[in-house]
């Protein structure tokens, strides 16, 4: 009896070491915040939080603070692109305090270069702005702010195209309202798209030239569509066009 007990305590205890074993590999696991070192900023107006605005750091895992002395990081507002798109960032991950990401007045461009492959947006950002991910073409892991609103044009034109690991699904959030024109155009891996009930609009070549595009979940209502949102996609079925047309769509394929 009193050995039975004991291999029992000793396999309690075993087990008990993995559970803490396993809490710590989790714990390691969470992404380090840049330093602010590596970030121009300043106070917005109100003077309650940061807005970023420039990158000056060297490329590489870059994940933009919560917090930049002692105060939340409430948006980007970029003066100029500094090296968001030419430094080599391999991965973006925004903090969910972050709620815009644009450019100052006379500036534009886009966030991303050809060598990142893992972006991650803040779930209370509304807007994706016009081009601000474009030419994202070896992104491989894509998260979509959980109350995103609305995708601007070309906002993720050509994404993943460089890299047979693309993006191949994305379940667009229930929020969302406007997919702008030409928004995931030569989307070459992206294979299914699901789109929510909540989608009012969707522009010209929203997913033109998504040529393994087989899969689409669409609303069961009447879009308003800005053009040809699905044209170049020849692996569309009869079926899943149907599915598209059934939404009021009337442009080819």
């Amino acid at each position: 009896m009193k050995q039975k007990r004991f291999v029992s305590r000793v396999v309690s205890l075993i087990f008990l070491m993995s559970v803490l074993s396993m809490g710590n590999l989790f714990a390691q696991k969470a992404p380090k915040e840049s330093p602010a070192s590596d970030f121009k900023y300043d106070l917005n107006e109100a003077g309650d939080g940061i807005v970023i605005q420039a990158y000056l750091g060297k490329g590489g895992d870059v994940v933009i603070p919560s917090k930049i002395e002692g105060y939340p990081v409430v948006g980007l507002k970029l003066e100029i692109l500094y090296n968001f798109d030419i430094s080599p960032i391999t991965s973006l991950i925004f903090p969910d305090t972050v709620t815009f990401i644009e450019f100052a007045e006379g500036a534009s461009g886009t966030l991303t270069n050809n060598k990142l492959k893992k972006l991650v947006l803040p779930k209370n950002l509304k807007i994706i702005g016009d081009e601000l991910f474009g030419g994202a073409v070896n992104l491989t892991e894509l998260v979509l702010p959980e109350n995103l609103e609305e995708i601007g044009v070309g906002a993720f034109t050509e994404i993943g195209c460089d890299t047979k690991t693309g993006i191949k699904s994305i379940v667009f959030p229930k929020k969302l309202k406007k997919i702008g024109g030409l928004a995931f155009y030569v989307g070459k891996n992206i294979q299914s798209i699901t789109i929510p009930e909540s989608v009012e609009y969707i522009g010209g070549q929203a997913f033109g030239l998504c040529e393994n595009l087989v899969s689409v979940t669409m609303p069961k209502k009447q879009i308003e569509y800005g053009g040809d949102a699905f044209i170049d996609c020849p692996k569309l079925t009869l079926k899943e066009r149907k599915k598209i047309k059934d939404t009021g769509y009337t442009g080819g394929f």
